[in-house]
């Protein structure tokens, strides 16, 4: 079997009958030099894809699912990325003291101050683009100062300086990608879901999944946010199904050649003209009590299953709290 270690951005090999890890297998970067992405919420474009050479996504794939072809095991990963935080419940006083990030409400009373406590952030390894230390001569030292650039884009904290001739990494790659039993990628869908979202539903790219009125919001983190995968077998050929997690809908492609998979549907029931919550704020949902009428918020797992004959997929969506089931035609 195998195991996604999201965060070390690789992927682990089990056996388990024996009960010891046999591979630990490092995914690498996906360069955007070819492929393009948004990477600003303050460019006030929505839909503004643009190539970077020294910049890379790490696949950090959050779910991943596997499948076989001519007797080789494939693995497929939704390429979501994440960071690492560690913290601790604390008063913001002593958060402050500490020299520490607190997460919790800033807007407190002095007895607040001093006595509730919330989470406090001891590390994080992401930064703002504006504050990551490159060498002067770095081909990205300009478009890391431009918020219509990369100055937003949250990215992976070195420990020092990035010389000139490092690549600034960000985290995930936006995208699903397919690798042989000995962690060697054989495809990716490179700028696909980005694309296909445009073309679908270009006023709402980039959103968030708790408001429906913001797009572009995510393009400074993890675009779209490919989040859940599925793979099945029907009627000879082989699928995959890839969750967006924050646009939202099901991505569905052909998988049955895994160096060529072929793009074959995209479906999202969430509807953009309704607020999210019953109650909304300037977007946000203001009593936690959400509107039926928005539609699958934040799909989180798929299950593929078959029932007389019948093939359906079951979607679990984190914000929205419902399980959706689709009915496969093919």
């Amino acid at each position: 079997m195998f195991v996604a270690l999201q965060e070390n951005n690789a992927l682990a090999s089990i056996d388990v009958s024996a009960m010891r890890v046999t591979g630990i297998y490092g995914l690498g970067g996906k360069s955007w030099q070819d492929a393009k992405l948004d990477a600003s919420n303050k460019d006030k474009i929505v839909g503004n894809l643009q190539s970077y050479p020294m910049l890379e996504g790490l696949y950090m794939p959050d779910s991943i699912a596997s499948y076989t072809v001519d007797g080789q095991t494939y693995i497929l990963t939704a390429n979501e990325g994440d960071g690492r935080e560690y913290g601790f419940d604390t008063t913001q006083q002593k958060c402050d003291e500490l020299g520490y990030k607190w997460d919790g409400d800033e807007d407190q009373s002095k007895t607040d101050y001093q006595s509730k406590q919330d989470f406090c952030i001891a590390y994080i390894d992401e930064v703002r683009g504006k504050k990551l230390k490159v060498a002067d001569n770095h081909s990205l030292a300009a478009a890391l100062k431009d918020n219509e650039q990369l100055a937003r884009l949250k990215v992976i904290k070195p420990e020092g300086e990035l010389a000139a001739d490092q690549k600034v990494q960000a985290f995930g790659a936006r995208s699903f990608s397919i690798w042989n039993d000995k962690g060697e990628r054989v495809y990716d869908s490179g700028d696909e879901f980005a694309n296909i979202v445009l073309m679908n539903d270009k006023a709402n790219f980039n959103s968030t999944n708790d408001n429906n009125d913001s797009a572009d919001d995510r393009s400074d983190d993890k675009g779209v946010e490919p989040e859940a995968i599925e793979v099945a077998s029907i009627n000879g050929r082989h699928y995959a199904f890839i969750g967006l997690e924050r646009h939202g809908g099901i991505m569905v492609y052909d998988i049955t050649t895994p160096t060529q998979a072929l793009f074959v549907s995209y479906v999202n029931n969430r509807d953009f003209s309704q607020p999210v919550c019953t109650k909304v704020d300037d977007g946000d949902c203001d009593n936690d009590t959400y509107n039926p009428k928005a539609g699958d918020l934040g799909p989180e797992s798929i299950k593929y299953f078959t029932r007389q004959g019948q093939h359906f997929i079951a979607v679990g969506n984190e914000v929205s709290g419902t399980t959706s089931v689709f009915r496969i035609d093919f």
